[in-house]
């Protein structure tokens, strides 16, 4: 098989399976109407999708199904050709997962494990795939099967999802006060310290879609397709 076409082939089994696992995932909570996350993260219906994790993996989806397309014409027509707008939304998607995996790592899970609740609750169930395995499918096909040219300042189109997600988690919590802080960015309430979050937040984010592009490139240098 030329290597265009294996790329593509491989692109497509990550895609594939991202979209079947979130599809099946989101589906069966809404056809069973119980928690999905974990017992700690109590939500049914739609109230499951007021989580970054949700979110993330829903754009990734949404993104994967639109590639599959592209996937199936290059295998057909023997080329490799993606729509640069998509492409971006791909690498935005894709650093938006590598959040939700990252903050369950190194915030999340520590954060339980002190709390006795254990490090791997968060990995439990369905939120295995949700904060794990999904994120690192979506990465290893992003950085290894997709090419793109993106510029260094382009690196933040990997922010806008966090972004516009901060926006919406400021106004719940903070100012309107409907959801609870269940990412803790407050602390236990205090207020003040959610711009030094929301700032921390953004310069990892930074941090991660620089690091995912850095990584594309150094493996579009590795192995040509050509």
């Amino acid at each position: 098989m030329q290597k265009k076409r294996l790329f593509n082939a491989l692109s497509l089994v990550g895609n594939l399976t991202i979209l079947f696992v979130t599809a099946t995932i989101i589906t069966e909570n809404f056809r069973s109407d119980i928690a999905i996350l974990t017992t700690l993260l109590i939500t049914d219906g739609w109230g499951l999708f007021r989580y970054f994790t949700v979110l993330s993996n829903v754009l990734m989806a949404l993104v994967s199904a639109a590639t599959l397309y592209y996937n199936v014409r290059n295998i057909v027509r023997d080329e490799y050709v993606f729509p640069a707008v998509l492409m971006k939304i791909k690498f935005a998607a894709t650093t938006a997962v590598s959040v939700t995996f990252l903050t369950v790592v190194f915030f999340l899970s520590p954060m339980f494990s002190i709390g006795g609740s254990g490090y791997f609750t968060l990995f439990a169930g369905n939120n295995f795939f949700m904060h794990f395995s999904t994120p690192v499918i979506a990465i290893l096909t992003f950085i290894l099967f997709e090419r793109t040219e993106l510029k260094f300042v382009e690196s933040l189109y990997g922010v806008i999802p966090t972004f516009l997600y901060s926006i919406l988690y400021v106004l719940t919590v903070a100012v309107f006060k409907v959801w609870e802080d269940f990412y803790g960015f407050t602390f236990g309430g205090q207020v003040f310290i959610i711009p030094i979050s929301l700032v921390v937040m953004y310069a990892a984010t930074f941090g991660i879609a620089v690091g995912l592009r850095a990584l594309q490139k150094l493996c579009m240098k590795k192995v040509s397709l050509e």
